[in-house]
């Protein structure tokens, strides 16, 4: 319900209620003229100290309290300092929209309705006990320039036909070829069938079920969207430099301290623009090679460990080491599991306590062969990653310390990649 809809002066018909939190402070003239130091100890010393405030965009005050008694206190509030002001309850923030679906309800007024479930904190409408699914609004549409995300109370653009996407003219009687503002596709800018749209409807469901923000939200729905053009092998033509100690299986069963396995291939040098076998350096080199040896020793602990969240484990068969797996699990506690040769099939089920599971399983003639396998922990917030490629490999981006992209693959030793990958 919204009680602040189709008031024609919301300052004086609008009903706070008593759980309301969140309020804007709105004055004829502007903030801009007096010290924020001056407003915010006339806040504080009306009503007492509050959780946030903050300037919008429009000029407004929003402001948080932390109590029912400075709400009651703030909405009374008509001078503050030397400018005369006005506060009013946030349209939106201090209410939650539910959706509910019960046939039965179906022939009763809407009056009738909410004088029985106003005061209900789960909706039970009589003997009907009725579902509530979060309330997903449309996109957020300026009717000024027709983009997404502002209102055109606080537009800064010009006015844009919503059928042609021209400038200087209104919709109403435009006959003009369809063209959308937003994507430049031949439909009209507030069309539903516009790929920005749902973009922007992806968006707002995310915030709203995560109860996360809007930037939050964009950022994690952007990341998961494919980019048009760009393959597996475009990526990795970037190159990053990580660090990574790999690690005998027996001593993370057995507890014992860490041991880096030695290995027989030679050691590699990168040079500037080749990789070729340990040699002598050149005197010019001497002195870079020794500033890199320098810092690579003041960074090896913190390398190592960052690195110890991560690890990776051909396992050779998943379900006959699953004990060996939680038992590594439950003592290191890694952000992320990445594992070759799982050896599933698409029909089975596998699952870690406390861990998220990305698979990508090859299905063999007689038995499964290959795939690979991430898990993520519940600890950290990640997303997976669409890779477009035939190859064995699975991606997902996880916040750590930062923003960090884990890629599993497994490239069978007899295959052939296809340059595309």
């Amino acid at each position: 319900m919204e009680p602040f809809r189709n008031s024609s002066s919301i300052e004086e018909q609008q009903i706070v209620p008593d759980s309301a939190r969140y309020f804007i402070m709105r004055t004829t003239e502007t903030f801009s003229k007096v010290s924020p130091f001056l407003i915010e100890k006339a806040i504080s010393g009306s009503i007492g100290a509050v959780k946030t405030i903050r300037k919008m965009r429009s000029g407004d005050l929003f402001i948080e309290v932390s109590s029912s008694q400075q709400a009651s206190a703030l909405t009374k509030l008509r001078h503050l300092a030397t400018i005369d002001v006005t506060v009013v309850a946030h349209r939106s923030l201090n209410y939650s929209r539910g959706v509910i679906t019960a046939a039965d309800l179906l022939h009763v007024s809407t009056e009738e309705i909410l004088e029985n479930l106003q005061d209900q904190k789960s909706v039970k409408a009589a003997y009907l006990n009725c579902p509530v699914r979060p309330y997903i609004p449309n996109p957020l549409r300026c009717f000024q320039c027709q983009r997404f995300g502002h209102s055109k109370l606080t537009c800064r653009g010009q006015a844009t036909c919503a059928r042609c996407a021209e400038v200087g003219h209104d919709s109403a009687d435009c006959k003009a070829r369809e063209k959308c503002v937003n994507c430049k596709g031949d439909h009209t800018s507030y069309s539903r069938s516009c790929p920005n749209w749902s973009l922007e409807k992806e968006i707002t469901a995310l915030k709203i079920k995560n109860k996360i923000s809007y930037p939050e939200a964009r950022r994690i729905v952007s990341s998961r969207t494919p980019v048009t053009g760009v393959s597996y092998a475009a990526v990795v033509k970037t190159t990053q430099i990580s660090a990574s100690t790999q690690y005998n299986l027996d001593d993370l069963k057995n507890q014992t301290p860490l041991s880096p396995v030695k290995s027989s291939h030679k050691k590699l040098v990168i040079t500037d623009k080749t990789v070729s076998k340990t040699s002598t350096p050149k005197p010019s080199h001497k002195k870079r090679i020794e500033r890199l040896k320098d810092s690579k020793l003041q960074t090896r602990s913190d390398c190592e460990e960052f690195m110890t969240s991560f690890i990776s484990w051909n396992c050779r068969g998943l379900r006959t080491r699953l004990v060996d797996l939680k038992s590594i699990i439950s003592t290191y506690q890694p952000a992320c599991v990445a594992l070759q040769e799982t050896f599933l099939k698409s029909t089975m089920t596998m699952r870690v306590r406390g861990y998220n599971c990305v698979r990508r399983d090859v299905d063999g003639d007689t038995s499964p062969t290959g795939g690979v396998c991430l898990f993520t922990s519940n600890l950290y917030p990640s997303t997976v990653v669409t890779l477009h490629t035939s190859l064995q490999a699975v991606a997902v981006r996880i916040h750590i310390h930062s923003l960090v992209t884990v890629c599993c693959v497994y490239l069978p030793p007899n295959d052939v990649v296809p340059q595309v990958d």
